[in-house]
């Protein structure tokens, strides 16, 4: 479904003024591509990048609107999930990967095939590796993809950290708490005890705050969450998902407004889970069996 409706939006998005600058210059065939990102994402990306560039990036930016509008609709819980498609699409996250011609939207068709889509889930691992913790099929997968890959294209994950965190040219947008500071990463660490070690998007949206770099349109991960809730839930999720225009807007000291999704995100997924299912109970669970017995 995703593949098709990718190929019929094409025909819409290829004569739309969209700018298209990172498909252009890194994407498309002939760009630095090699450079930014480990080599599996050049395979993914090649039986579009080498087709004229426009068309290219139209099937790439309709395959992120198929992925997102149906990826949303299968969290639906009820008929409010095709309005919760609606509005997930219609978020600036996707308006920027759209005008971009970034492939951040191309993970969520890698979380509609798990564990088969670790490849394209991975292909922008911002918070997506955080969903591999929540199945042991995922998980395994998860591990054996990346053994092949530092296999295959060597220790990637230095030059990668290189050249997105410690010497990366910094945005207006950009966050992370090796930009924004070490709170964010303690706010992370309080997050994922009360997280839900059984739900991907609780975990993403926690993840959101543990990544030393990270930008409002990694969060995309995170739309589908539209899906899931009606009325004022779903509202109040998506003004959430509006305020992250500011961070795009306007200057870095506003840069921390575009984590409001993901905590808005997290705080609703949190009311729903059951104190039981966090890492918290987890942690003291493993720490009761390793006590010792007491004998009676």
């Amino acid at each position: 479904m995703v593949l098709l409706g990718a190929l019929g939006l094409a025909f819409v998005l290829r004569d739309m003024p969209l700018l298209g600058w990172d498909w252009f210059h890194t994407i498309r065939e002939g760009g630095d591509i090699t450079y930014w990102y480990p080599g599996w994402t050049q395979l993914l990306t090649r039986p579009l990048a080498v087709q004229p560039w426009r068309w290219g990036l139209a099937l790439s930016n309709g395959l992120t609107l198929a992925a997102v509008a149906i990826a949303t609709y299968q969290q639906r819980r009820d008929r409010w999930g095709t309005l919760g498609a609606v509005l997930a699409v219609l978020t600036p996250h996707v308006f920027v990967l759209l005008w971009a011609g970034q492939v951040d939207g191309w993970a969520l068709l890698g979380y509609l095939i798990m564990p088969w889509g670790v490849p394209l889930l991975l292909i922008k691992p911002t918070i997506g590796a955080f969903a591999l913790l929540t199945r042991r099929s995922w998980f395994l997968a998860g591990v054996i993809f990346a053994l092949l890959t530092l296999v295959v294209w060597g220790w990637w994950p230095a030059e990668t950290l290189r050249l997105h965190v410690t010497e990366h040219v910094y945005t207006a947008s950009t966050m992370g708490w090796y930009i924004l500071g070490w709170p964010v990463a303690v706010l992370a660490l309080g997050l994922l005890l009360f997280t839900n070690r059984k739900d991907p998007f609780h975990m993403m949206a926690a993840g959101a705050f543990a990544m030393p770099y990270a930008f409002p349109y990694h969060f995309v991960l995170l739309l589908p969450l539209f899906g899931r809730w009606a009325g004022l839930r779903q509202l109040l999720l998506w003004l959430a998902a509006w305020v992250a225009g500011v961070s795009f807007a306007m200057e870095a000291a506003w840069a921390w407004t575009g984590y409001l999704f993901p905590m808005v995100a997290w705080v609703l997924m949190f009311t729903e889970t059951k104190p039981a299912d966090t890492w918290l109970a987890e942690l003291q669970r493993i720490w009761g069996h390793a006590l010792p017995k007491k004998e009676a």
